[in-house]
């Protein structure tokens, strides 16, 4: 199965998502993790 890394659901793929942008590490929408000036969520909690 595709995962999409953009929405984190199984089904499509990143490239056909029709969800918005949202940050893994703070949950707003309109940017992604990487880019997150946020501090980092711990790691396996």
């Amino acid at each position: 199965m595709d995962k999409c890394f953009n929405c984190g659901k199984i089904g499509h793929k990143t490239e056909v998502c029709r969800a918005k942008v949202v940050c893994f590490n703070c949950g707003e929408e309109g940017h992604k993790s990487p880019v997150c000036k946020k501090p980092k969520k711990a790691m396996g909690k």
